[in-house]
């Protein structure tokens, strides 16, 4: 289905879906009017969601901050293990690093993890010493000031190392923390991004009037739930972002077919052929003991010879699939008689 003809249907449903009219459900026909004719009955098939019209989505990464994974050695000669856009297991090797830089970090790492427990323990006693007012404040704030910026240089050695693995004296692997999706950096000190798996979403722009009652995005053979919908609406529409999404066959940026699919209130799906017009209102005949009657509904979407429709009330009874015509002449005949 064509986008204008797809956004046509929804405006119908949204504006109409909780205000529909009656104006022929107090008409009947007997089902003896019929006799000539072959009248086939079904019953129509109560579904919990309804595909829309497909729109162009991506796999990407959703709403936070990816990874940033600088580059610590300067000048380092770095050998890639892993390309742009490819999805990494954690601890899986990104890049060698090698170079006197590389070199001079491994050297110094020894001192400097010395003097942070030293500091550390320094900390300790000085604390006790200033509860007990034997030390001044003053000379509390300057050691805790240099306490913090140690503490701090510490902290980015710890995450070097997590990242890093020394592979000889003068080399170094870069190691995924975690699983996720590897984006390289053209800027000379960082090596990349890493978008974590839990980060990876579907995202889908959809007109922002529909995106409140859209609860699942299926892609293919498979359906993720919403779970970000963003609040901004631009040019009339709203981006939904699925729950995260770990599939190795998708690729980032790359675009395809997702279809939204909307809760609605009872939403049914009937063969095309059930559906008519009396009045310019859309109907379905509905067959109870030996009576028929029209029962305004809405069309939701058409999959090939399917309607999905919603109506203001359930439609428990079975309806007419054939020789709907034959009933939409006597009904307008009816309409033309009052």
């Amino acid at each position: 289905m064509k986008r204008s003809n797809s956004l046509a249907i929804f405006a119908s449903v949204f504006m109409s879906l909780c205000f529909v009219t009656s104006a022929t459900a107090n008409q009947t026909v007997d089902i003896a009017a019929l006799k000539n004719y072959d009248l086939s009955l079904k019953k129509p098939i109560a579904v919990d969601h309804i595909a829309l019209s497909p729109q162009l989505g991506q796999w990407r990464a959703g709403p936070g901050e990816s990874l940033g994974i600088d580059n610590p050695f300067e000048n380092a000669d770095i050998e890639m293990h892993l390309g742009n856009g490819r999805w990494v297991e954690k601890g899986a090797a990104i890049a060698t690093l090698k170079g006197p830089s590389v070199e001079h970090f491994y050297h110094r790492l020894e001192t400097i993890q010395e003097q942070y427990q030293i500091a550390t323990e320094q900390y300790q006693v000085k604390k006790k010493l200033y509860a007990q007012k034997a030390i001044s404040s003053n000379d509390w704030r300057l050691f805790l000031n240099d306490y913090l910026v140690l503490s701090d240089n510490m902290h980015e050695v710890n995450v070097l190392l997590q990242r890093f693995t020394k592979t000889s004296d003068d080399s170094t692997q870069l190691k995924a923390p975690e699983s996720g999706l590897w984006r390289s950096s053209a800027q000379p000190n960082m090596m990349g991004h890493l978008i974590p798996e839990s980060h990876m979403r579907i995202a889908v722009s959809v007109p922002s009037k529909h995106a409140a009652s859209i609860q699942k995005l299926q892609v293919k053979d498979k359906s993720f739930l919403v779970a970000l919908p963003e609040q901004i609406s631009r040019n009339g529409f709203v981006t939904l972002w699925s729950e995260p999404v770990s599939d190795n066959s998708l690729k980032i940026d790359e675009v395809f077919d997702v279809t939204p699919l909307v809760n609605l209130k009872n939403a049914f799906k009937v063969p095309a052929s059930a559906v008519s017009s009396i009045n310019g209102k859309t109907v379905v005949f509905a067959v109870q003991n030996t009576l028929i009657r029209p029962i305004n509904v809405d069309i939701v979407s058409i999959d090939n010879n399917e309607y999905f429709i919603t109506s203001e009330s359930p439609i428990s009874t079975d309806i007419a699939t054939s020789s709907v015509a034959a009933l939409k002449g006597i009904f307008d005949a009816q309409e033309n008689e009052q």
